[in-house]
């Protein structure tokens, strides 16, 4: 008796967590628009731009639009993916030594969590300001961020423009140079983005 009521214990951890996961929903955010980095080197100003951005986010509840869940403040855990392959700035040579920089063989993609944000008072244009505090992981080093950026609800769902300015030299990423070192890209850069979006719930299995 006491070996069964050992292994009941035992096994308890995973049936809380089977209880608290099964009919949990999740919500698939389906972004258009773009994300991009902006910056400076010795010879022009560049951009690299990424159009796979993934988004999700625990379901905020069954039949609730994104605009309520958002206001509610239930879009703390967002989880934002971006593949350091689908970042292209248009020329070969900087983006091969950029995934080098980022050590895209190792760390294939940038990472970011929101853990917390407030909305402030919509403007006259309808836009809503928001500012986020999460955790931002390139190159496999992770960095709390603030980001600010403006809110707008619509039928087609959010659209959110903003920005961040980004030391690479922060994530342990040297600057990528280009012609055996004669063009150096500076630091720092600006991450900006212009992205629309929508849900798609689906059950986790």
């Amino acid at each position: 008796m006491k070996k069964l009521n050992f292994r009941l214990l035992a096994a308890l951890p995973c049936l809380l967590l089977a209880l608290t996961t099964t009919g949990r929903a999740q919500t698939t955010l389906t972004p258009r628009g773009s994300l991009w980095i902006e910056g400076d080197s010795t010879l022009h100003r560049w951009s690299s731009t990424s159009t796979a951005v993934e988004m999700s986010v625990a379901s905020p509840g069954s039949g609730e639009d994104l605009a309520a869940a958002v206001k509610a403040g239930k879009f703390a855990g967002l989880v934002v993916h971006i593949p350091d392959a689908s970042l292209k700035s248009g020329e070969s040579g900087l983006d091969k030594n950029m995934r080098v920089a980022m050590k895209a063989a190792e760390f294939p993609e940038v990472s970011y969590r929101l853990d917390r944000y407030e909305l402030g008072k919509s403007a006259a244009d309808g836009a809503t300001p928001i500012h986020a505090a999460g955790e931002l992981t390139i190159a496999g080093r992770t960095r709390a961020v603030s980001i600010d950026a403006r809110l707008a609800f619509s039928a087609d769902g959010l659209h959110l423009v903003g920005s961040y300015p980004l030391n690479m030299s922060d994530y342990g990423i040297k600057p990528p140079t280009l012609m055996f070192g004669a063009i150096k890209v500076k630091d720092p850069v600006v991450v900006r983005f212009d992205l629309l979006l929508a849900s798609n719930r689906e059950k986790t299995k």
